[in-house]
C-alpha cells in the first residue's frame, strides 16, 4: 500500500502488517516496538494503524519523535444499541441484510 510514498522517505522505513502480530492493540504496539529499535523515530499510521502508533506513543513516548495520524480516531466508543441492531440483523437475515 505504501511503496510508492516509501520510495521518497529517507533513512530506513518499516511497514509492518498488524493483524499476524497479536489480537490486541497493545501487542502490536510492542511488537513494533521491538522490532525497531531505540529511536526517536517518525511513526504514521493509517486508520487502524494510526490506533497502534498512538499506542506506541503511550508505551513509550521518548522513543518517539513525531507521530502521523492518518483518518484514525484517538478513541472509539461504540454506540450500543447501534451495534446490537446490526447484530440481530446478521442473526436473523444474514450479511444482505446490511
Amino acid at each position: 500500500m505504501w511503496d510508492d510514498q516509501l520510495q521518497i522517505v529517507p533513512g530506513r522505513t518499516e511497514t509492518p502488517t498488524l493483524y499476524p502480530l497479536d489480537d490486541s492493540l497493545e501487542a502490536w504496539a510492542t511488537s513494533v516496538l521491538t522490532s525497531v529499535g531505540d529511536g526517536p523515530f517518525v511513526v504514521v499510521g493509517s486508520s487502524m494503524g494510526g490506533l497502534c502508533a498512538l499506542e506506541m506513543a503511550r508505551q513509550a513516548p521518548g522513543r518517539i519523535a513525531a507521530l502521523v495520524m492518518v483518518r484514525a480516531k484517538a478513541g472509539h466508543h461504540p454506540v450500543p444499541a447501534l451495534r446490537d441492531r446490526y447484530i440481530a440483523s446478521l442473526e436473523a437475515d444474514g450479511i444482505s441484510s446490511l
